[in-house]
């Protein structure tokens, strides 16, 4: 049983960043303003980001009606089961505080169970990527034609859809739509999407059947970087805000290795990178970044800063 509430929730995981890390610390550019050194446990999180606040009865409807009845089979059971879970913590939380109002320890035990749920799933999804992110350094890519392409896929997307940023862009794009009744949809996006957009990651990796994994080397003297939105779409123009329709991921693993996603003849990229590709595949990533980005040397952080 956990005895404390995890605070810092980090949404790019710590032993990514480190990649970029010297004796733990990585330059950070800081909207696009000025460039700094900050260690790694420091970046990218926000307090209590992934925490869920209790849930209404319209909010478990719409997780159930809305988000899961729109799922593809293979991930319905699965969802299901989180929303369950969770259901069921919120609700041994409730009868907690009821049954031990005197007993200060229980009703604190339920909070805590309720306040990591999320957090602690991305800590599950994480230790499952660390491997594949440790084979790509040494680059080693073949458990993906092995038995890895579902989990690996899964985390990566994941990846994509777990960061503030993506929150944010993705409630921006709500807020300019004409949905009907949107002012009550939206908050209940807004209460729900930490558990929605773990579900919404593993619906898109399964729809990605023929995806397939190609890594890309950087030979030339200029770093990848990355930032607080590492994985993006190398086909979304990401200063608009609209439905996405395609799909070709980009993560960049160390300054010297990315990896694509995408379907064989989709790939725009050659496996070895030209200084063009590079430079181009990191303003891609700025471009899609929201307040912070993370590079080994400053120097190619320089090129960013608003004049």
């Amino acid at each position: 049983m956990e005895n404390s509430k995890k605070r810092g929730q980090h949404f790019v995981h710590r032993h990514y960043l480190e990649s970029w890390a010297t004796n733990g610390q990585i330059y950070c550019l800081q909207e696009r303003s000025n460039i700094f050194l900050r260690s790694t446990g420091e970046l990218a999180k926000k307090r209590d980001f992934y925490t869920i606040q209790e849930w209404t009865s319209d909010d478990i409807a719409f997780v159930r009606d809305f988000v899961i009845g729109d799922l593809q089979d293979g991930v319905k059971s699965l969802a299901i089961n989180h929303l369950n879970s969770l259901t069921k913590t919120f609700n041994n939380k409730d009868f907690n505080a009821i049954l031990f109002e005197e007993d200060f320890e229980k009703t604190k035990s339920a909070d805590i169970v309720v306040h990591n749920y999320i957090e602690n799933l991305h800590h599950n999804i994480e230790s499952i990527g660390i491997p594949y992110l440790k084979n790509i350094r040494n680059m080693d890519i073949s458990f993906y034609e092995k038995d890895g392409k579902s989990d690996f896929d899964r985390f990566v997307m994941v990846q994509y859809l777990r960061t503030f940023n993506f929150k944010k862009r993705l409630m921006d794009c709500y807020r300019s739509s004409e949905i009907k009744n949107l002012e009550y949809v939206l908050p209940q996006i807004e209460n729900t999407w930490s558990l929605v957009a773990i579900i919404r990651a593993v619906d898109l990796a399964f729809s990605m059947p023929n995806t397939m994994l190609t890594m890309h080397l950087n030979n030339t003297k200029v770093p990848l970087i990355t930032s607080d939105q590492p994985v993006i779409n190398l086909r979304y123009d990401y200063s608009k805000f609209y439905e996405v329709s395609e799909l070709e991921v980009y993560y960049p693993i160390t300054p010297k290795i990315a990896i694509i996603l995408a379907e064989p003849k989709e790939v725009t990229y050659s496996k070895c990178l030209n200084e063009n590709d590079v430079l181009g595949l990191n303003d891609k990533l700025v471009s899609a970044a929201n307040i912070q980005v993370y590079a080994s040397e400053e120097k190619v952080l320089k090129r960013y800063l608003k004049e």
